[in-house]
């Protein structure tokens, strides 16, 4: 390769990386704070408008866990101790407890915290 050609690539290679700095440049920066409540805040809608999954909990290392249907893994453990539960309780925490809507899971999660 001639001295020629690698001064032109690395004039070629100089100009893209200008422009592309100058795109970057261009947009409105945001300081990190204020990008995580936007993300926050637009996570909060989503959530709120998505439907809800049914959920199962039953009893996982000897603590209350709510799953998704057919997982082996619970998504939260909860901190009661099944033990320490009434008799009725653990019985059907030992089937499983369906959830069906929001308002159960938050209820449910009222419970055993």
């Amino acid at each position: 390769m001639s001295v020629k050609n690698a001064l032109s690539m690395i004039l070629a290679a100089a100009a893209f990386s200008a422009s592309v700095f100058s795109l970057a440049s261009a947009a409105e920066y945001r300081p990190p704070a204020e990008q995580a409540g936007a993300l926050d805040a637009t996570n909060a809608e989503v959530a709120e408008e998505a439907p809800f999954t049914p959920k199962i909990i039953r009893i996982w290392n000897g603590k209350a866990a709510v799953f998704e249907p057919g997982a082996e893994e619970p998504d939260v453990i909860l901190p009661a101790d099944a033990d320490s539960l009434p008799e009725e309780v653990w019985e059907r925490l030992v089937k499983g407890i369906i959830i069906h809507t929001r308002e159960q899971y938050n209820s449910y999660m009222e419970d055993f915290s």
